[in-house]
């Protein structure tokens, strides 16, 4: 129920989604309209990435690949019957891609 900071902001793939902390503006609205977050592992946005590649042809940064990660490889602790997942983000090195491409 409060603000807390990460103790990391840098040293995984999802760099661009890593943040010291949720701002005073929308912490409030996220505490209001949204549930309890889902944390993924870098092999699963890996493997996101590689699955939206190839099944739905987008270029998925990691961190663009989280939410869809989270859909794919932890569906279970999803409440509802309907998810809507937004994948963004094209800015992946093409050592990473390949990376993602070699999961599958």
């Amino acid at each position: 129920g409060t603000i807390q900071r990460n103790t990391a902001t840098s040293g995984n793939i999802c760099d661009a989604i890593i943040t010291p902390q949720p701002g005073d503006l929308t912490f409030p609205i996220m505490q209001r309209l949204c549930g309890s977050g889902l944390a993924v592992s870098e092999q699963e946005v890996l493997r996101a990435m590689a699955h939206a590649f190839l099944r739905l042809k987008i270029v998925a940064e990691p961190g663009g690949a989280a939410a869809l990660a989270a859909a794919l490889f932890h569906g279970d602790e999803i409440e509802g019957d309907d998810v809507i997942v937004t994948v963004s983000g094209g800015n992946v090195d093409p050592a990473m891609f390949a990376r993602a491409l070699e999961t599958l």
